[in-house]
């Protein structure tokens, strides 16, 4: 878990972070009570990540590894839940996939409408 959270600090791209995120969910996946003592550290790493703009795979693979926290080590996870509550409720309205400030709803109307006519 050392090597891990020095790998993490050092940030070298967001595809090596997602990896050791990854790989930190995997290993409290499979040995939770072994992760729960490293918590203290682990947690403000993978919240400060969650909160990077513009990588929704980076933030998934956060939210991944918070349910696996919750899930293998609940008692050592229990001060964290308000913050990991509040990331996802955040998250959870938000999609990648609308385009929020777009008028192009008015445009999709006009080009069905010309289609019904012909």
């Amino acid at each position: 878990m050392d090597h891990l959270l020095a790998e993490l600090k050092q940030n070298a791209s967001h595809s090596t972070t997602r990896t050791f995120i990854q790989c930190i969910g995997a290993i409290c996946r499979q040995a939770g009570h072994r992760v729960g003592e490293h918590l203290q550290r682990i947690m403000p790493m993978i919240v400060q990540y969650s909160k990077v703009e513009n990588d929704d795979e980076l933030r998934e693979y956060c939210i991944q590894a918070f349910e696996s926290f919750v899930c293998r080590c609940p008692k050592e996870v229990t001060p964290y839940i308000p913050t990991i509550t509040e990331l996802c409720l955040g998250f959870i309205c938000y999609d990648p996939n609308y385009n929020y400030g777009s008028d192009d709803e008015d445009e999709f109307m006009e080009t069905d409408l010309e289609e019904e006519d012909e």
